[in-house]
């Protein structure tokens, strides 16, 4: 069924094996309205016969849910100023540790999932918003269904602290502790910890090293975030406006990517030719003093490439419980043009 938000209207309708959605919006005619099709951009990314349209007007979001067995969520935001579209984006999130979404939907700025796990039904909340933190901190740990760990036991003899969990662990499921609130200066809110699943199901129990016993811990499962960044693109100045060259040849040789109170961050390059290159943005990199326990930073990626912009991709990825914050990133590119520009 179609959603409203704001004063658009969004269907969706199959496109062969996939699926595209359409926004309808009041003309600048009473009683007319004008329609686009908001997925041309991602023609084989959505589904063809998705069982849920939601929406969320604090965040101006659209999301999908997909067919019965499709464990992943599909999103257009968009930010509009006036009649004017600034920004929109497609995004996608999967959730491979899920049998089954058997609902989603919004509640002023947290998104409520209705999810099936190892047989058991969980309703988990997802806060969206800019600027989110946990209380007290400068950052939200990055985990999927965070909560915190219960009874941290000492063992003298192995030297290790145990826990159990809220939630049933998956055998093949990647645990994360992470650090939520300490007294030990060498512990700083973040600090991951290394983790020994001891027991599967429900509750689940993990140790760590160390005694740990006056430590706040939280845990959940690692996921990854990750954005492609689109096409680079050579323009130029013309009696018309700013344009696309065309009919020269480029080169791009590298892109920086700016960023902000991010704690990691990877960059991988895929060339046509099936070869790969990694980057990688830590706090070490920028030559912080050990004496300096803040976690985050802001800080530039220069990524080598050295390529044709049609032979290549980047790909941003975050598997960490820290965040990372991508402000903007720019190109470098020779361009050499055959032609004289009009």
């Amino acid at each position: 069924e179609p959603v409203r938000l704001g004063r658009s209207l969004f269907f969706g309708e199959a496109a062969g094996d996939y699926g595209q959605v359409r926004e309808y919006i009041p003309g600048l005619e009473s009683e007319r309205f004008e329609d686009f099709v908001i997925s041309l951009s991602v023609p084989k990314f959505l589904p063809n016969d998705p069982r849920e349209f939601f929406t969320g007007s604090v965040n101006q979001i659209m999301g999908i849910r997909g067919a019965e067995g499709d464990t992943s969520l599909y999103a257009y935001q968009y930010f509009r100023l006036g009649q004017d579209q600034i920004q929109a984006a497609w995004t996608k999130w999967s959730y491979p540790s899920v049998e089954d979404i058997q609902g989603a939907g919004f509640v002023d700025d947290v998104l409520y999932l209705l999810t099936k796990r190892n047989g058991e039904t969980y309703l988990e909340k997802v806060p969206f918003g800019v600027g989110r933190t946990d209380t007290g901190e400068d950052f939200a740990i990055r985990l999927d269904l965070l909560s915190s760990a219960v009874s941290g036991t000492y063992d003298r003899n192995g030297d290790t602290t145990a826990y159990s969990t809220l939630f049933s662990i998956p055998a093949d499921a990647e645990l994360s502790a992470v650090v939520t609130s300490s007294g030990n200066p060498a512990l700083p809110y973040g600090s991951e910890l290394p983790v020994t699943v001891t027991s599967t199901g429900f509750p689940g129990t993990f140790r760590v090293n160390g005694d740990t016993t006056g430590v706040q811990v939280s845990v959940g499962f690692k996921y990854t975030a990750s954005l492609t960044l689109s096409k680079a693109l050579s323009k130029g100045d013309f009696r018309d406006g700013r344009a696309a060259l065309l009919g020269g040849s480029a080169m791009v040789r590298d892109v920086t990517v700016y960023l902000a109170n991010s704690g990691y961050q990877k960059a991988t390059v895929d060339y046509a030719d099936s070869t790969q290159s990694e980057e990688e943005f830590v706090d070490n990199v920028l030559g912080v003093s050990n004496f300096d326990q803040k976690i985050l930073r802001d800080g530039e990626m220069k990524i080598p490439i050295h390529s044709d912009p049609e032979e290549f991709r980047v790909t941003l990825e975050n598997d960490s419980p820290l965040p990372s914050t991508v402000v903007s990133a720019a190109w470098a590119i020779r361009y050499r043009n055959k032609h004289r520009l009009g």
